[in-house]
């Protein structure tokens, strides 16, 4: 999480927010002839679309607020035959290409992921060429990666493709899936625990109303394979990586999809051929796993929160409080290299049990512990804290300027 010299990247950004981004639709690819897979199965697949005329490169910068999240697609073909999924889904969403969304080669990988963009997606390398695994995963494209994940970005890849050899890779996992396929060749599950997850609830963010998933609308529709490959074997995912999708592969379920977070960003990996017209509903039109994907990708449940250092009244140990004091409790949020205090809208800064607000307009700027990195100190009316007897810790929580949650704890005592 290497947030410590972002503050020239948020300049950078700011100067350039008026820019607009012109990147160009991926055209509809024509259909070649029979060819064969590399699985065996021969079917229509389409030729590789013609980039774009031209592509614009922005520099990389910390994601700022904009209207809405911005989508960026990184693809050298549409997967899966042309089935278009990623692209019919947002379209379905009310999503507008070149405004929402934007599609990029494979080859900007290694230029660096936009600033403002809040989601990127690598769609499947379905028909499995050497040629698109060689541009995703050299250093350059990994290093994109990671400093996207570094500043709170929300990574989508999906890992299943017929590469026998190896496929993509990704930043906090190793290695790439087995080519393999499950059986039965239909049927995913969703793992245990997911039933309140944002993905299964869909965009009502409730239970029924149509658009959860479930054991039934993630399976494919008469078609097989469900998944290519899984997130077990050829791969190490985080110890702290959550399953949120699973089949079946020599009798034992191992996880299709499954989410972890890294630095401030979330990926979420799959093997799931959500892309796939078998998925439902059955076409080339919009799919029902991929507009939960899209939706959970894009809201505030996907960001995962920065921990931050606390020193609760600086330079004193224990950190006494007595409740009934009317003055204030001074609360330093740490700096170092890895986090930078001047990222921190101060203003969502919120202290103990009750969320109390800073006393003061501005915090002020101390090395509170003489590790050479500064420290933001703000200040908090004992009584307005909510913190009691039995007590024994605080946290303070808040945002990055770009929204992105933060939560430090430090002990205290509490005398009365």
């Amino acid at each position: 999480m290497k947030l410590r010299n972002l503050t020239p990247l948020l300049l950078a950004g700011l100067m350039m927010w008026g820019c607009t981004d012109e990147s160009s639709q991926v055209t509809e690819p024509e259909s070649n002839p029979q060819i064969s897979s590399q699985n065996g199965t021969s079917a229509e697949v389409p030729r590789t679309p013609a980039p774009p005329p031209e592509y614009v490169r922005e520099p990389v910068t910390f994601r700022l607020a904009a209207a809405g999240p911005v989508i960026r697609v990184y693809q050298d073909e549409q997967p899966w035959f042309g089935a278009n999924r990623a692209h019919a889904t947002l379209l379905a969403m009310g999503k507008t290409l070149g405004v929402d969304y934007f599609i990029h080669p494979l080859d900007d990988l290694a230029g660096g992921i936009p600033g403002g963009t809040a989601v990127v997606l690598l769609t499947s390398n379905s028909q499995g060429y050497a040629s698109q695994a060689a541009k995703q995963n050299p250093a350059a494209a990994q290093s994109s990666l990671q400093t996207f994940l570094d500043v709170g970005g929300v990574l989508v890849v999906d890992m299943g493709d017929n590469l026998r050899d190896g496929g993509f890779i990704v930043p906090g996992a190793t290695g790439t899936p087995d080519y393999s396929f499950p059986s039965p060749c239909a049927d995913a599950t969703l793992a245990p625990g997911t039933a309140g997850h944002p993905l299964v609830l869909g965009p009502d963010g409730a239970p029924g109303g149509g658009d959860d998933l479930d054991d039934s609308n993630v399976d494919l529709d008469s078609s097989c394979s469900v998944a290519h490959g899984n997130l077990v074997d050829g791969i190490a995912l985080p110890a702290d990586a959550t399953p949120l999708m699973t089949s079946t592969f020599g009798a034992e379920q191992r996880p299709i999809m499954a989410e972890y977070c890294l630095g401030a960003g979330r990926v979420i990996l799959d093997t799931n051929t959500k892309e796939f017209n078998g998925q439902n509903p059955r076409g080339t039109g919009p799919a029902t796993v991929m507009r939960n994907l899209f939706f959970y990708a894009m809201s505030p449940a996907a960001l995962c929160i920065i921990h931050v250092d606390l020193d609760i009244k600086p330079g004193s140990w224990p950190n006494s409080i007595n409740t009934r004091n009317k003055g204030v409790i001074p609360v330093a949020i740490l700096g170092s290299d890895a986090f930078d205090v001047f990222v921190i809208d101060f203003g969502s800064l919120a202290f103990g049990p009750s969320g109390a607000s800073p006393v003061h307009k501005a915090g002020h700027l101390e090395d509170v512990n003489a590790d050479g990195y500064m420290d933001l100190v703000s200040h908090y009316a004992t009584r307005d804290t909510g913190l009691q007897k039995g007590d024994t810790e605080a946290c303070v929580t808040g945002e990055t300027l770009d929204g992105i949650p933060i939560e430090g704890c430090d002990a205290v005592r509490i005398l009365k």
